[in-house]
């Protein structure tokens, strides 16, 4: 996935992470980061979008602890 390679190549501070995208869902996408060990220590916040309200979300806790 073309997201995971950029993420390893950028090397991110943290990552900001939607439920809901594209081919892979976002928690599948944070397993991945969490089981590589080049992207395990890079902190994932993922936001839960609420598109059919049109409201903004909080987001939720961080998802590595």
């Amino acid at each position: 996935m073309d997201a995971l390679r950029q993420v390893k190549e950028v090397k991110p501070d943290v990552i900001l992470l939607d439920i809901m995208v594209p081919q892979l869902n976002g928690w599948e996408i944070c397993r991945r980061l969490k089981q590589d060990r080049e992207t395990v220590a890079i902190p994932v916040r993922i936001n839960r979008s609420a598109p059919r309200s049109g409201a903004p979300s909080a987001p939720s806790p961080p998802a590595d602890r």
